[in-house]
Order: structure tokens, then sequence, then C-alpha cells
């Protein structure tokens, strides 16, 4: 019994890594600015673009921005990236007219 979890848990290690490749890939190649998407409709100033590229490591190559990724997982932190922030900020919009009402 204990040979088939082991086996188990060497087949889910791979399966894993390749999900969370998957996750990556779709969160970087998403289509459209992360920049514009925080500001809406608003033009975005470059200095300001460029401070937020700089804060979120949007200019990084894109492996180590992939191994930055994998740490986070590892250290159970979602760090600051604009997805979680833009998720927060909708949903305090949402829940105050329902709590609200």
């Amino acid at each position: 019994m204990a040979r088939f979890a082991a086996l188990r848990v060497a087949q889910a290690i791979p399966l894993m890594i390749a999900v969370v490749l998957l996750v990556f890939a779709m969160l970087q190649f998403t289509p459209g600015d992360p920049v514009q998407a925080m500001v809406g409709q608003y033009p975005v100033p470059p200095e300001f673009r460029a401070s937020i590229e700089q804060h979120y490591h949007l200019n990084d190559p894109l492996w180590r921005r992939l191994v930055q990724y994998f740490a986070n997982l590892r250290f159970r932190s979602s760090g600051r990236s604009p997805n979680l922030f833009l998720s927060a900020h909708r949903a305090r919009c949402c829940w105050r007219p329902v709590a609200s009402g």
C-alpha cells in the first residue's frame, strides 16, 4: 500500500509542475496591457507606467518571472501581482453595494 501511495505521489509531481506552467503561461500571454487594466480608460503617464512595470517586474525576462512565480508558490506567497490587485479591487466594488443593501 505504501508503494502504491509513493507511486501516486511520484506521478502527481510532474502533473503539478505542468499545471503550474500552464497557469503561468496563461497569465503571461493573456492579451492586453496589465498597467492599462489597472487604471481603466484613463491615459497612463510614462512615469507611472515605468514605476508599475518596475514594481511588478513586468520588464523582467520571462524565465526570471517564471523562477519568481515558482518561488512565490514554494513559500505560499502570491506576491503582489496586478491580477490579485485587480481581483481584490473588483471584489470590494462588487460587495460594497451588496453589503449596504
